[in-house]
C-alpha cells in the first residue's frame, strides 16, 4: 500500500502490478488493431532498416509501474475522457450518415477546452520519455527554482522548509532517472505555452464515412499541432481539431460540414493530415520514431523511404536522387518525398543543394511548368532544388 495526500484528505491507493504505456494509450491503440488484434508500426528510428512490423497494443512502448499513483489517475482520466468522446462521435456520425434525428450533443466550447487538457497530457508524457525534453524540463525548473531562493534570500526571507525543497530538488536533478520520476507531476499541470497557442482557435470534428476505405494514421504521441492547425486522432476514422478563425475557411474549403462543426474530411484532405503525421517523425526520441496505420499505407511508406535510401548520394551540403524512374508523379508524392528527404538528410542544415534527375519525375503528371512551384515547396524545408536532365 501507498500512501500519498490529495489536499488535506490522506488517500490510500493499492499499488498492483501493471504495465503502463508510455505515450500512446492502450484503448487508443486497439482502435487501430486488424481483426487479428495488431497494429501496423512503420519503424523510421533506423532509415537503414525501415520497415512494418506488427505489435499487439498491449505492449506497445510499455513499462511496469511506470506511472506513480497520484499522477497514473490524470493519466487514466485523459483516456477515459477521450474514449468517451470517441463513443459519442461516434453516435453523432451515426446520426448524420442516416439522416436521424440529433440523440446526443456535444458542446463546441467544452470540446476545445477537452482537446487542449487531452493534448496538454499527451505532450507532457512525450516530454517524460524524452530524455532531451526532460533534461531541458528540469533546467527550467532548477533555474526557477535558483531565481525565488535567490530574490528570498536578498529578501531575508528564505525559510528551512524552502531550503530543504530545493536541496531536495538539486539531488533528484542530479541525474534523468532520479528527475523522471519526479517530473510526472507536468500531468496533472497546465501547459501555458499550449493554452496561450490555442487561446482563440475554433474546434471541430473531421470524421471519414465509415464506407470509405482510406483512414487517419495515429500520431508517436497522439496529435500534430502548429500556430495553424492542431489535429488529435483519436481513432482511423476521427480526428478532433482546431484552427485560428481566420484559417478555418481556407482549411475547410470544399469539404461538407454538418451540425456546425462535424467536417466530412475527404481523401486528399487526410492525405494531407496523414503527411503532416510523417513530419512530427523528426521531434520524436529514438526508439520512438514510428507511425501507425493501415498495413497498406504502411507498406506503401516503407517503400518510398527504402528506395530513397538505396538511391540518394550525400555529401557534406548536397543530396543526389536518381535513378527511381517515376517516383515523384503527383501533388502527394512530391510532398511525402520532401518530408522523407528533410528526415533522412536534414541534419545538414538550411540551403542544402538537392538535385534531382528528371526521370524520377513522372513526365505524363509532372509538367515541365510545374517545376518551379516544386523548387518553392522543396525550399520550405531548406533543399535548393535543381533537376538534372539524363543523356
Amino acid at each position: 500500500m501507498r500512501k500519498y495526500k490529495k489536499g488535506r484528505k490522506e488517500k490510500i491507493i493499492k499499488i498492483v502490478q501493471q504495465d503502463d504505456h508510455l505515450i500512446l494509450p492502450y484503448s487508443t491503440l486497439k482502435r487501430f488493431m486488424n481483426e487479428k488484434n495488431e497494429i501496423s508500426v512503420l519503424d523510421l528510428n533506423d532509415f537503414d532498416n525501415v520497415q512494418v512490423i506488427k505489435k499487439r497494443p498491449k505492449t506497445y512502448h510499455t513499462e511496469t509501474n511506470y506511472f506513480i499513483p497520484e499522477y497514473d489517475e490524470e493519466v487514466k482520466k485523459s483516456e477515459t475522457l477521450i474514449g468517451s468522446l470517441n463513443a459519442k462521435i461516434k453516435k453523432i456520425i451515426e446520426e448524420i450518415e442516416n439522416d436521424s434525428e440529433p440523440s446526443v450533443q456535444i458542446d463546441r466550447k467544452v470540446l476545445k477546452k477537452q482537446i487542449i487538457a487531452i493534448v496538454t497530457v499527451e505532450f507532457h508524457r512525450l516530454v517524460i520519455v524524452d530524455d532531451e525534453k526532460l533534461k531541458q524540463y528540469c533546467e527550467q525548473q532548477q533555474q526557477r527554482n535558483d531565481d525565488v531562493d535567490k530574490k528570498l534570500l536578498i529578501e531575508g526571507t528564505l525559510t528551512k522548509e524552502r531550503a530543504e525543497y530545493s536541496a531536495n530538488f538539486r539531488k533528484k536533478a542530479a541525474s534523468l532517472k532520479s528527475f523522471r520520476p519526479y517530473a510526472q507531476n507536468l500531468l496533472g499541470s497546465k501547459n501555458d505555452n499550449i493554452d496561450s497557442m490555442y487561446k482563440g482557435f475554433e474546434a471541430y470534428i473531421l470524421y471519414i464515412p465509415n464506407s470509405y476505405d482510406y483512414s487517419f494514421w495515429l500520431p508517436p504521441f497522439h496529435f500534430i499541432g502548429n500556430e495553424m492547425f492542431l489535429y488529435l486522432v483519436i481513432s482511423p476514422k476521427i480526428a478532433l481539431a482546431m484552427y485560428p478563425p481566420q484559417m478555418s475557411t481556407k482549411a475547410l474549403n470544399g469539404l461538407k460540414i454538418n451540425r456546425d462543426f462535424f467536417v466530412e474530411a475527404d481523401k486528399k484532405k487526410v492525405d494531407w493530415i496523414n503527411s503532416r503525421t510523417l513530419e512530427c517523425i523528426g521531434v520524436m526520441p529514438v526508439g520512438f520514431k514510428e507511425i501507425i496505420g493501415g498495413r497498406t499505407d504502411m507498406d506503401d511508406l516503407c517503400k518510398l523511404f527504402k528506395q530513397l535510401n538505396e538511391h540518394i548520394v550525400t555529401e557534406k551540403k548536397s543530396v543526389v536522387v536518381s535513378e527511381i524512374k517515376g517516383l515523384l508523379k503527383d501533388e502527394l508524392s512530391v510532398f511525402r518525398s520532401i518530408i522523407a528527404l528533410h528526415l533522412m538528410c536534414g541534419n545538414k542544415g538550411a540551403d542544402t543543394d538537392l538535385v534531382i534527375e528528371s526521370e524520377v519525375f513522372d513526365k505524363e503528371h509532372i509538367k515541365l511548368d510545374m517545376y518551379e512551384e516544386i523548387g518553392k515547396e522543396f525550399k520550405k524545408y531548406g533543399f535548393n532544388l535543381r533537376i538534372e536532365s539524363v543523356v
